[in-house]
């Protein structure tokens, strides 16, 4: 986990930056313009299905950590590779 948090660059230390609220468009955009780009090298909308897919499998967690959410993401799209 320490790894994901580094390469990611994940702020974990406020309450919102930790989480991910994957019923907030906005929340998601966010995901898309930053991480998606920048650590799985893929544009937004080719990530999309895989955002949906990982909110999915969270979808009965109410508090979404964002390293998992990201973790999940790479899987779902098979780029674990590029993440460390």
């Amino acid at each position: 986990m320490t790894a994901i948090v580094k390469c990611c660059g994940i702020d974990l230390h406020g309450a919102v930056s930790s989480l991910v609220p994957a019923t907030d468009a906005k929340g998601l955009a966010t995901i898309c313009r930053g991480f998606v780009p920048k650590k799985l090298e893929l544009t937004a909308k080719a990530a999309d299905a895989g955002i949906k897919a990982a909110a999915e499998k969270m979808e009965a967690t109410a508090r979404k950590s964002r390293v998992t959410f990201c973790y999940l993401l790479a899987e779902v799209i098979g780029t674990l590779n590029k993440l460390c």
